[in-house]
């Protein structure tokens, strides 16, 4: 079994303005491409509520391409998209990514252990969360 994989992050804005006989335009822009040729990645949706839901990610049944059951030792990136809002939080409850309007949220790792909980900012939100680690 081979992996390959990408993640892109691009922060790209101008901002301008015009007066007569003059146009000033400032660029602003972070980007970010990493390519990925090991390790291993797990997905994971659902719904959640207001109610806290616990994610263990060593307790996954996420199978990959050869139909083995992908664990984790270390976890390396972390994308979440929710709709209409949530947010996931980390170990201690101080770390979180917050997903709204199906924006994704990404995190280079996951501080502390593999235990992740999501809750909602309102009602009910379906949830992706993309892990990317060994």
């Amino acid at each position: 079994m081979a992996l390959s994989g990408h993640i892109g992050v691009t922060f790209d804005f101008n901002d301008t303005a015009s007066s007569p006989g003059l146009e000033t335009i400032k660029k602003v822009r972070l980007a970010k491409d990493s390519a990925f040729t090991a390790g291993q990645v797990a997905v994971l949706s659902g719904t959640a509520d207001n109610s806290q839901l616990n994610i263990d990610l060593q307790d996954l049944t996420y199978r990959n391409a050869a139909g083995d059951l992908v664990s984790f030792s270390t976890v390396y990136r972390i994308a979440f998209q929710c709709d209409p809002g949530a947010t996931l939080r980390f170990t201690g409850n101080s770390e979180r990514l917050n997903s709204n309007n199906n924006n994704i949220a990404l995190t280079c790792c996951i501080p502390g252990d593999d235990q992740l909980k999501i809750s909602t900012t309102a009602g009910t939100s379906s949830y992706i969360l993309a892990v990317y680690g060994e």
